[in-house]
């Protein structure tokens, strides 16, 4: 069983060595709440990420562009993955307790793409708006403590994306967990090549298990 595991593990590691070595590497992070990526097609890459410094204004649920212009005297940023507890708001530091607006802005290359966004399991209801468009949910995200849920899962968010800007805007409130915020990378890209990634990945685990019933004949 031990020669079995260690083959399985050789076919998953070849498959992810195989594919990442067909992708560009991608250092690229949010900087005050713009990741530039105008530089690069990122329909080539397979996955990339929203880690850096989110826009985060503390105790609204803003909507629009124009409402968030509205409140630069309140914008604050919160480094992604991360909580917000202990962020300093108005001279005090903040609980994990209450609710938020994170907003992201990405500028690209002219395009047309469907786009996919993937966001980790956290226990905190979220609402994903891109472009003004509501996109997907994750519970409901409340200002009021008796009507914040959230339904524990992953999300896979399709967007259809023409233009040069993506604006992302989240809301996000917690009043159960110790912590707020999103404490796994939010990762992101061409919905056609993040397919060609899992079929990559895919592709040793269906050998593993083609060739079982051969490595079985062989050890009894």
């Amino acid at each position: 069983m031990k020669k079995l595991f260690r083959i399985f593990l050789s076919f998953i590691l070849i498959g992810l060595l195989f594919y990442s070595c067909k992708n560009e590497s991608r250092t690229n992070v949010l900087e005050r709440g713009v990741l530039d990526l105008r530089d690069i097609d990122f329909d080539k890459n397979s996955l990339l990420s929203l880690d850096g410094e989110w826009e985060f204004y503390w105790r609204q649920f803003l909507d629009s562009n124009q409402t968030i212009q509205n409140s630069e005297d309140k914008k604050y940023y919160l480094k992604l993955p991360g909580a917000w507890n202990g962020l300093e708001i108005e001279g005090e530091k903040i609980s994990g307790e209450g609710f938020a607006t994170l907003r992201a802005t990405i500028l690209t290359k002219k395009t047309n793409s469907i786009l996919d966004f993937k966001f980790p399991v956290i226990p905190l209801p979220y609402l994903l708006f891109i472009n003004g468009e509501k996109i997907c949910a994750n519970g409901n995200p409340s200002k009021a403590k008796e009507e914040n849920y959230t339904d524990f899962k992953s999300d896979s968010c399709l967007y259809f994306y023409s233009g040069e800007k993506i604006e992302l805007v989240l809301h996000i409130s917690n009043f159960y967990h110790k912590s707020g915020g999103i404490w796994n990378s939010i990762l992101w890209g061409s919905a056609r090549k993040i397919e060609e990634a899992k079929a990559h990945i895919m592709i040793p685990i269906f050998i593993f298990f083609w060739s079982l019933p051969h490595h079985v004949f062989l050890s009894s």
